[in-house]
């Protein structure tokens, strides 16, 4: 079981390497973040950017709270860069 935030980044880095999102449930989420259930979206989405990620958490019916990764999409600035 993933208990640490390091661990799950690799975790993570790992499925996305391969496929296009990696969905972590509530067990994991609130063993590498113990805090508050409404601090939990805010700390995952600054995980979440750290790592060159996006995610989306939410409660689907009968999961808890789920957390869904995939890489984050590069953005093109006004003269057509990457930023």
């Amino acid at each position: 079981m993933i208990h640490t935030r390091e661990r799950l980044a690799v975790f993570i880095g790992d499925v996305l390497h391969r496929q296009n999102t990696c969905r972590v449930f509530s067990h994991v989420l609130f063993s590498c973040w113990p805090v508050p259930p409404e601090k939990l979206p805010e700390e995952i989405a600054s995980f979440a950017v750290v790592h060159g990620w996006e995610v989306r958490v939410h409660e689907p019916a009968a999961y808890g709270v789920v957390a869904d990764f995939q890489r984050a999409q590069t953005k093109k600035n006004s003269e057509g860069a990457e930023d």
